[in-house]
């Protein structure tokens, strides 16, 4: 675990030194540090049985707050994008028959986009009132 947590803070400073010192090449071995200690610590904390449940019982309870964070960080920027598609072909000059056509477009995927979303987390709640069963060591019984 101690290994894990070294080499995902020795990554931070490969990467930060080299982007100070103008090093591209530190940010490959730095993402490289980091992802194996991340993949480490993650697998000690996924195996290790007694935080099993209690880690189990913590997204449980957290799991609308996992979703809307998700959500926001997947879908923001779609959304911005997609409302400033909308905004530039309206203010667009030309063909006033194209830019309508843009501007449509752009709403629809818009609209979409948000809908999905909407539908994301109304399922995410909706399985969050289900009961299930606490899984064996397999996993059977979810």
């Amino acid at each position: 675990m101690i290994a894990g947590g070294a080499a995902i803070a020795v990554g931070i400073v490969v990467i930060v030194v080299g982007a100070i010192a103008g090093w591209g090449w530190t940010r490959v071995i730095g993402a490289t540090l980091i992802t194996l200690g991340g993949l480490l610590v993650g697998t000690l904390v996924g195996l290790t049985a007694p935080r099993r449940e209690r880690m189990r019982a913590m997204i449980a309870r957290a799991r609308w707050t996992i979703a809307w964070i998700a959500a926001a960080l997947f879908v923001l920027p779609v959304v911005v994008a997609l409302g400033a598609g909308v905004v530039g072909v309206i203010a667009a000059t030309g063909n006033v028959g194209w830019r309508v056509a843009g501007a449509m477009l752009a709403l629809a995927l818009l609209i979409a986009t948000v809908l999905s979303t909407l539908i994301a987390l109304r399922a995410v709640r909706t399985a969050g009132r289900r009961t299930t069963t606490t899984p064996n060591i397999i996993g059977e019984g979810v």
